[in-house]
């Protein structure tokens, strides 16, 4: 899905080189989920059931946002090579 959300927002939008966008639309996919588990990897190892209780039943802010700030960094690095 992440792979024809970002060929369908390269369509409409920035109009790159396609092989650039799904190559950053497959990679972000995953590195956005090495964010979650590894968010759920520090929290076993401190021992820690949620980040906090703003959001009941959802572990917290931080467990809505882990897999965003790896991604976050992949997607700067990744789009400041396009140039954009």
């Amino acid at each position: 899905f992440t792979i024809i959300a970002c060929i369908l927002y390269n369509l409409f939008f920035i109009k790159v080189n396609p092989v650039y966008i799904i190559l950053i639309g497959f990679f972000g996919s995953i590195i956005s989920q090495l964010g979650d588990l590894i968010a759920s990897k520090v929290k076993r190892v401190v021992g820690v059931k949620d980040f906090g209780n703003l959001i009941p039943e959802h572990g917290g802010v931080l467990d809505r946002l882990d897999s965003a700030i790896l991604v976050s960094q992949f997607m700067l690095i990744g789009l400041s090579f396009l140039k954009l």
